[in-house]
């Protein structure tokens, strides 16, 4: 007999067998006996009706002489529960991380390991759902109109609706609650870096400025994903890739190229610079902790905008040094006066020891017109670094605002 002290395992084991359990076919309706449960798998029936009673996501019933027993819904085995087709309302809810998929973005939601995806009417309970994964994002999807273009939906029990799948077109909007929405989590999501190496990681890993700036994953354990925010923001994801190999692979070189998709901008750190990938040459783990701590804060400083991981790696001529970003919204000629101030201000009776410097404008897609007049007095800012520091190279690069963006910014990121 199961020893009933912990409730929470009984329930999770009665999941697995009405669920997921091949070892035993269920039959058309998804039943299988009480007295299989009971003989074979050492549940008492008393321990089924309590299960049952305490269920408050409805998950299992009886049939009306308690000689069978099923679950509702959640199976990833085979099964035909001949479900009842039904009208949605006009929008139901999925529950799901800051980590989403990428899959989410190109072909929508599948059922991935189950039969079917599963759907809420209450945003609440999606954000439950998706709590227990990260950080909690509710995935609108328009199902009345899914279900006037002939998806069939199902609703086997309280809030719980399946369908088969939800096309990318279908998925309405995202609901993040404020929790989940922090400049630090964005910030850390919006840098991906890839290592090939263990021990590398655990070097990047005790340097809180990368950990806190970045996700740091293994090579063969990504999952490629972007979380909801980057999929709204249209690929604002920097992926950099680390390694120490002093050998690129062919495989290896795909691999890394098949990344672009998911990105606006890729790099990679290795001891071989290969080229077909933009790369940065680091010839010891030493130089590569240096570098990437230097490019890590150059992207995690960059809001908002998108800078290129290419103009980076210009501007990262040694690896060694402070980084100083100021930044500004740009209105008129006044914003770069002030900006100049600024730049005075602070290396006035400094030792200036930058060696390079970087303007970046950030402005919104179709903002042409006043481009020429920008760039005219965004050269103030380099005569005014030059002026400081005569040695410092000077670069101006432009990038396209995150969508819905408006506003005109400049910034100055000295190294």
């Amino acid at each position: 007999m199961k020893g009933s002290s912990n409730k929470t395992k009984d329930s999770h084991d009665l999941s697995y067998l009405l669920r997921h359990d091949n070892t035993c076919k269920l039959e058309t309706g998804g039943w299988r006996s009480v007295e299989n449960l009971v003989h074979e798998q050492r549940f008492t029936f008393e321990q089924l009706c309590e299960l049952l009673a305490n269920d408050s996501k409805g998950r299992f019933e009886f049939n009306n002489d308690k000689t069978k027993i099923r679950a509702l819904y959640g199976h990833s085995v085979p099964v035909e529960m001949n479900y009842a087709r039904c009208t949605p309302p006009e929008i139901l809810y999925h529950g799901t991380s800051m980590n989403a998929d990428a899959a989410i973005a190109e072909v929508g939601l599948k059922p991935r390991s189950r039969n079917y995806v599963h759907l809420t009417s209450d945003n609440d309970a999606a954000l439950e759902t998706g709590a227990r994964h990260g950080d909690p994002v509710a995935i609108h999807v328009k199902a009345l109109e899914m279900f006037h273009e002939g998806y069939e939906f199902y609703n086997p029990v309280k809030n719980i609706w399946l369908v088969r799948e939800v096309p990318r077109r279908f998925i309405d909007s995202y609901y993040i609650p404020m929790e989940s929405f922090s400049i630090d989590s964005i910030k850390r999501k919006m840098i991906k870096v890839v290592c090939d190496s263990r021990s590398i990681i655990e070097v990047l890993s005790r340097d809180s400025t990368i950990s806190s700036l970045c996700e740091i994953v293994y090579w063969t354990e990504m999952s490629w994903s972007i979380n909801t925010m980057e999929e709204m923001f249209g690929n604002q994801l920097h992926i950099i890739v680390v390694t120490d190999a002093q050998d690129m692979t062919n495989d290896f070189v795909q691999q890394v190229s098949n990344f672009e998709k998911y990105t606006s901008g890729i790099i990679q750190i290795s001891p071989v610079v290969v080229e077909q990938i933009p790369s940065i040459q680091a010839t010891s783990r030493e130089e590569i902790h240096s570098i990437l701590h230097s490019l890590s804060l150059l992207v995690g400083r960059n809001r908002p905008g998108n800078l290129s991981l290419q103009d980076i790696a210009t501007l990262l001529l040694n690896v060694d040094g402070e980084i100083k970003v100021l930044q500004t919204a740009y209105n008129d000629s006044s914003d770069i006066t002030n900006l100049c101030e600024k730049l005075t201000a602070s290396l006035k009776g400094q030792d200036v020891h930058f060696n390079s410097c970087m303007v970046q404008i950030s402005m919104p897609e179709d903002c042409y017109a006043p481009t020429v007049r920008i760039q005219t007095e965004a050269y103030e800012i380099v005569e005014c670094v030059q002026n400081m520091m005569p040695s410092a190279a000077c670069y101006i690069c432009y990038s396209d605002n995150m969508p819905g963006e408006r506003q005109i910014h400049i910034s100055v990121y000295m190294h």
